[in-house]
């Protein structure tokens, strides 16, 4: 472990979750630390909390304010923020989060693959079917984009972007949720007003649904 303080956590895959050498080091061609021992107390450590993280497929860097300080204050707790920051969850971090009206959301294969698209870009928020249909993902800015410029790829009636903000207040939503009607049944506006609520975005509940513009 360097001076600098800085850890290098290259994380294995998922299907050989111990196979891969952890390194220490300051940086770039720095002299670091082999973990490969089995019985390595540090490497046992780092593993364990990137497991309980799920972070398998995530190749990042978390700096500390030493190696000393690292060790002593838990290795857990190290990477656990390191996890938190990833997942655009950290207070401070930049979440973009964008609102989505549709004239209704019945398809199975769109019921399907919202979600899964969601999952896939590391987006959280919610999807609710019915007529009409609302979709608020929240998370990175670009994958955001990705996001909305896939779904409007798709065939709908009626498809608007209501709005979209940047929160330095960290994400609203925790996962994905699916929720509403079920083919061709009118969608419960207060229960879509209510998720609102609960995350704390219900300001924007009526421009979403589009009274503000006179219209549904």
């Amino acid at each position: 472990v360097s001076r600098a303080g800085v850890l290098r956590v290259p994380l294995c895959p998922k299907s050989t979750p111990f196979s891969s050498s952890w390194v220490c080091g300051a940086g770039e061609g720095a002299r670091g630390i082999k973990l490969t021992k089995p019985q390595s107390p540090l490497r046992d450590s780092i593993l364990r909390a990137c497991a309980s993280n799920g972070l398998w497929h995530t190749v990042t860097t978390a700096v500390v304010p030493s190696a000393s300080q690292c060790l002593k204050s838990g290795l857990r707790r190290t990477i656990s923020s390191t996890a938190r920051s990833i997942a655009g969850n950290s207070a401070g971090s930049v979440v973009r989060r964008a609102y989505v009206w549709s004239h209704h959301i019945y398809a199975k294969k769109k019921k399907r693959e919202i979600p899964e698209l969601a999952k896939k870009l590391g987006l959280t928020g919610f999807c609710s079917t019915g007529k009409p249909g609302f979709i608020v993902v929240e998370g990175d800015e670009e994958k955001v984009k990705r996001f909305l410029a896939t779904i409007k790829r798709w065939p709908w009636q009626r498809l608007i972007v209501r709005l979209q903000e940047d929160s330095n207040d960290g994400r609203a939503f925790t996962g994905f949720k699916m929720t509403g009607a079920g083919g061709g049944e009118k969608n419960d506006l207060k229960e879509v007003r209510c998720i609102m609520e609960k995350a704390g975005v219900e300001r924007h509940f009526e421009t979403v649904a589009g009274f503000s513009q006179g219209m549904q």
